[in-house]
């Protein structure tokens, strides 16, 4: 089941001011702006009708959020061609002390889900999203970890 609305500043039409975002937020921020931007530009050449900017933000989303990377054949309308949807691995949340990882199975071209220590019957299957520090999460999937082993901040040497 796919979310019905997200929680990142862009879903929630916060206009950031780029000064007052971290040096690292602000490359990502501004690296998404550019990204819909493109895309906003691309459609009326692949579409029959106009996408209002809701529906558009809501299918970025959707493909943003739940996205896997995987090398994919290079697509005209959009610049990640690394990334593909997988039904149910999508559904796993994030956590820096993930019990499991999700990757493609050379051996079979399948993507499996490999548990990389003991979890408890019942208990939540997560992955790690990668490396990403709370501003990088906020960004892009809408949320923060309260106790974040990535935390870092950007400081401009010069």
């Amino acid at each position: 089941m796919l979310p019905s609305s997200f929680s990142t500043p862009v879903s929630l039409g916060f206009s950031l001011r780029e000064e007052d975002l971290l040096l690292s937020v602000r490359r990502f921020w501004l690296q998404q702006k550019e990204e819909l931007r493109g895309i906003r530009e691309r459609l009326p050449s692949v579409l029959p009708s106009p996408m209002d900017d809701d529906r558009l933000l809501w299918a970025w989303h959707v493909v943003k959020t739940r996205c896997i990377y995987v090398q994919n054949e290079p697509h005209p309308l959009i610049d990640w061609s690394v990334v593909a949807v997988i039904p149910f691995v999508d559904m796993l949340n994030h956590s820096p002390e993930a019990a499991c990882v999700a990757q493609l199975d050379k051996r079979n071209g399948k993507y499996v889900i490999r548990l990389n220590k003991a979890v408890p019957e019942g208990a939540e299957l997560q992955v790690c999203y990668g490396i990403h520090y709370n501003g990088r999460l906020w960004v892009e999937y809408g949320f923060q970890l309260e106790e974040n082993p990535f935390a870092k901040v950007l400081l401009p040497t010069g």
